[in-house]
């Protein structure tokens, strides 16, 4: 069996049996910076726990910052774990600009993590 506290939510059954003496269950941050606590019980077995800490922040930039129209600009998104450390992200990250009249734009709140 599987609980968990702290900001995230294990995807259900949270009781499973055991294959080749290991059990696996599905952790999902709510977006909560904090830390999430996922332990495992079994009868008979002394419960154990892993600890997750959740946050960090999102980083990016532009070579050139300034572009001409017509021209292009590479984009590098960093990503990094609540202590400043650069972590690999594997999946999509969904970028949006809106324009403004001075032709500079600023990022919306529902940039995307797939």
């Amino acid at each position: 069996t599987f609980t968990v506290t702290g900001p995230g939510t294990l995807f259900a059954p949270t009781t499973k049996p055991a294959v080749g003496g290991k059990a696996t269950i599905t952790l999902a941050s709510d977006g909560t910076p904090g830390t999430i606590t996922v332990t495992a019980s079994s009868s008979g077995l002394v419960p154990d726990f892993v600890t997750v800490i959740t946050g960090g922040k999102v980083s990016l930039s532009a070579s050139p910052t300034t572009v001409p129209v017509g021209e292009k600009s590479e984009i590098t998104v960093t990503t990094k774990d609540v202590n400043g450390v650069p972590i690999k992200y594997v999946g999509t990250i969904n970028l949006y600009i809106n324009e403004s009249s001075t032709g500079s734009g600023t990022l919306p709140s529902y940039v995307t993590f797939d």
